[in-house]
This record gives C-alpha cells, sequence and structure tokens, in this order.
C-alpha cells in the first residue's frame, strides 16, 4: 500500500473520539490538517511541512516515525494531537 501503510494499520478514528477531543481542546479536528489521511494523498506526511493544528492517526506499525515527526514539527510551533496505540 501507498506509503508503507498496510492494509492491518488502517483504524479510522471513531467519531466519539473526534467530539471527546474537541469538547477538550476546543479544536473543529475536521479541518486541522492531516498529514496521513485516509485514503492517502499524495504528499508523504513523514516528509511535507505540517500546518497548525494538527491531527494524526498515524499507522500504528509506524508510530515511533510518526512521533519523531511529530516532535520535529513541534519545534516550528505546530500543534499536534496524536492518536496512538498505548
Amino acid at each position: 500500500m501507498k506509503w508503507g501503510i498496510k492494509k492491518a494499520d488502517v483504524f479510522l478514528t471513531p467519531e466519539e473520539v473526534f467530539v471527546d477531543i474537541e469538547k477538550d481542546f476546543g479544536l473543529n479536528l475536521r479541518k486541522a490538517y492531516d498529514p496521513c489521511p485516509w485514503p492517502p494523498s499524495d504528499v508523504d506526511g513523514l516528509t511535507a511541512d505540517w500546518k497548525s493544528p494538527c491531527y494524526c492517526n498515524p499507522p500504528f506499525s509506524q508510530a515511533v516515525k510518526w512521533y519523531k515527526k511529530a516532535q520535529l514539527e513541534a519545534t516550528k510551533g505546530v500543534t499536534t494531537i496524536m492518536l496512538l496505540p498505548w
């Protein structure tokens, strides 16, 4: 699959997660920049510059790569909310 995303990695964000995050953080996540959309776009979110606010539900098998990218983008002032496995 595109950008190394495996079909087993595709877990779309449940609606209740959007509602809770929007309530807790006051952000409209449906309008937030998504560096890792599904289906994948033509932009590789691991190499592209992100925009704030940013919401990222990364492929869980690549969570460390996406977390490191979010850390880099934070040094540029980008606010990111990520959905990561616990």
